[in-house]
C-alpha cells in the first residue's frame, strides 16, 4: 500500500492566497469596469438632460415670441417708420435762418430745406423676397434709398425697428449702412437699411 504524500500546509496557504488574488483582482475589474461603465452612462443621461431642458427652453422662447407678435401691424414699416419727420432740428434753424435773412430768396437755404422737406428725404421701404415656413413667412423690406438723419432720427429709428413699439411686427435689422456726413450746422449721417420681418400665422 503506497503512502499518500500531503501537500505541505506552507503550500497550501501559498494557493489558498494566490486563488484570493486571483479573486480579488477579477472582483476589482469587474467592480471598476462597472463603475467605467456606470459613469459613462450617468454623463450621457445628464448631456441627454441638458439637451432636453435646451430644447424645451428654446420651445417655450419660440412660443413666447409667436403669441407676442401673432396678429401684429405688417404695414408698420410704412405706417410708422415711413411718415417719420426727419431733421426737424435743421429745418427750423433754416427757416429761423430764412425769416431773419434780409435776402430770404437766398438760393442755398431754400435748396436744403427743400430738399431736407421734401419725399427725397423720407424714408421708404420695398417688399423683396418672401420666404414661407411653418406658420410663419419672412418679407425683405428694402429701403428705397439712403436718407440724411441726425441722432435724434437715428435713436428714433432704431427703437422702431427693434420692436419698441406695441404694434411692431418681428423686425430684424438685415443689412444697415450708416456714414457721417459734412455738416456746417450739426450732425448728420447717411442711412440706409434693409429689414428682415416676420410675420405669424395661426
Amino acid at each position: 500500500m503506497k503512502k499518500t504524500r500531503s501537500i505541505p500546509p506552507y503550500r497550501v496557504v501559498f494557493y489558498t492566497l494566490l486563488g484570493s488574488f486571483f479573486l480579488i483582482f477579477a472582483a476589482y475589474q469587474y467592480t471598476s469596469s462597472s463603475i467605467e461603465k456606470t459613469l459613462f452612462m450617468r454623463e450621457q443621461l445628464f448631456s441627454l438632460g441638458e439637451k432636453i431642458q435646451k430644447k424645451r427652453l428654446h420651445q417655450t422662447n419660440n412660443k413666447m415670441v409667436f403669441h407676442h407678435f401673432l396678429g401684429k401691424d405688417h404695414l408698420f414699416l410704412h405706417n410708422k417708420i415711413s411718415s417719420l419727420s426727419l431733421l426737424e432740428k435743421e429745418k427750423r434753424f433754416l427757416q429761423q435762418r430764412m425769416d431773419k435773412l434780409a435776402l430770404p430768396e437766398d438760393l442755398i437755404l431754400k435748396k436744403r430745406l427743400s430738399i431736407i422737406t421734401g419725399a427725397e428725404n423720407s424714408l421708404s421701404f420695398s417688399e423683396g423676397p418672401m420666404e414661407i415656413g411653418s406658420h410663419y413667412k419672412e418679407i425683405i423690406e428694402h429701403q428705397n434709398k439712403a436718407v440724411e438723419i441726425d441722432s435724434a432720427d437715428l435713436e428714433r429709428v432704431l427703437s422702431l425697428l427693434e420692436g419698441e413699439a406695441l404694434s411692431s411686427p418681428h423686425l430684424l435689422i438685415s443689412e444697415a449702412k450708416i456714414e457721417r456726413k459734412k455738416s456746417v450746422i450739426h450732425e448728420v449721417w447717411s442711412a440706409f437699411f434693409h429689414v428682415l420681418r416676420r410675420e405669424y400665422t395661426e
